[in-house]
């Protein structure tokens, strides 16, 4: 029986061959991948990441590359995301160091032309996510550091698409070393990151009001900043971004009802709002924003029940209105929210019990549970 590297393999090569010559061709035994078929195989790739499916993405991604000496640094790029999305981190970081190396330059040098800094960039921005993912913070700092110097000198030479590419790029990169800081308990580097990222993100809008894809971008630092001005103990900034987030995140959904990760991290931004809302002592507003994130997670977990991330969105949601429940005092409700959750947590341990995480969530709401009176 073939396998899925060898099926996509010829399949692209019969794409490759067809497109060259006008009509499909058989694929000859084990060939060398032509550039075409590379590139095929490498857009597909992105194509499966972009579709949420990390497993084909890194299946794809893996035939593309197969043994070739110079394989492109693109499908070393897409490898590398795929890996980590998949919980891969040593993959990950083999693949981000490999599409550096084929960049063919010193990663911490600029080349000249302003496409290969972009391509430049993006490679130490995934080495960055790697190496921070792996715990090596100061390479990762290095890395992202790096990346940020070519991305201000792209952002000012560049203009139209190139220029909206490192702006955003810019923008992101920013919001990483943001999250490195705040991992590291760095509040004020953090900050600063982060509201970096802010105004480029609000100056690119202002840009670009047509491109509905920059308001998620902003509406995700909006996030993070809501989060942060939290723990510093400023809870009118935090109330500002998050419902900023919110409102952009809410209109995001309704013109993209397709795309559930867009309701997904509406979903997550209401639970951190009414976490918020909670420190100040708002806790029956905060029980109102956690039963609306509620909502969101159990309407995507009937599109698609068996999906793991969206089965542990629904067991957290309950949780957070159960546990706020059982602060007011509202025993019954408490009880309930979190017997759904604990009843969720079991099935999903029987599906999974390599998870220990699962088991301790699991002994965690049954103490929850006995408390809430």
């Amino acid at each position: 029986m073939p396998t899925m590297k060898s099926s996509l393999i010829g399949l692209a090569l019969t794409l490759a061959a067809g497109a060259a010559h006008g009509a499909p061709a058989e694929p000859e035994a084990a060939p060398a991948l032509s550039s075409a078929t590379i590139r095929t195989l490498t857009s597909w790739g992105w194509q499966a990441l972009h579709r949420g499916q990390p497993a084909a993405a890194l299946d794809t991604f893996e035939a593309a590359l197969g043994e070739a000496a110079d394989a492109p640094a693109g499908a070393w790029w897409g490898l590398s995301r795929a890996a980590r999305a998949v919980g891969d981190a040593e993959r990950a970081q083999i693949a981000a160091e490999a599409a550096l190396a084929a960049e063919g330059a010193p990663w911490a040098t600029a080349p000249a032309a302003l496409k290969d800094r972009l391509a430049r960039a993006k490679a130490l921005n995934l080495a960055g996510h790697s190496a921070s993912a792996e715990g090596r913070r100061g390479a990762a700092r290095a890395r992202y550091r790096a990346a940020l110097q070519i991305l201000k000198a792209a952002a000012d030479e560049a203009e139209g698409a190139e220029g909206l590419r490192a702006r955003r790029a810019l923008a992101a990169t920013s919001d990483h070393l943001g999250d490195l800081a705040l991992a590291q308990r760095q509040h004020k580097v953090a900050k600063a990151h982060f509201e970096a990222a802010r105004d480029l993100k609000t100056d690119l809008i202002a840009d670009h009001p047509d491109r509905l894809i920059l308001s998620h971008g902003l509406a995700k630092t909006l996030h993070r900043l809501g989060r942060l001005y939290g723990r510093l103990g400023q809870p009118a900034e935090a109330e500002a971004a998050f419902s900023e987030a919110i409102e952009r995140k809410q209109a995001l959904v309704e013109a993209w009802p397709e795309r559930p990760e867009i309701a997904r991290s509406l979903g997550n931004t209401l639970i951190h709002w009414g976490h918020q809302q909670a420190r100040i002592g708002a806790l029956e507003a905060a029980q109102r924003t956690h039963r609306s994130a509620l909502e969101i997670f159990e309407a995507l977990q009937a599109d698609a029940p068996d999906h793991l991330q969206r089965r542990l969105d629904v067991i957290r949601g309950h949780e957070a209105v159960g546990r706020l429940a059982a602060r007011r005092g509202l025993g019954k409700v408490a009880r309930r929210h979190l017997g759904e959750a604990q009843a969720a947590a079991e099935a999903l341990a029987k599906d999974y019990p390599q998870r220990a995480g699962i088991r301790r969530r699991i002994v965690s709401l049954g103490e929850a549970m006995r408390q809430a009176r």
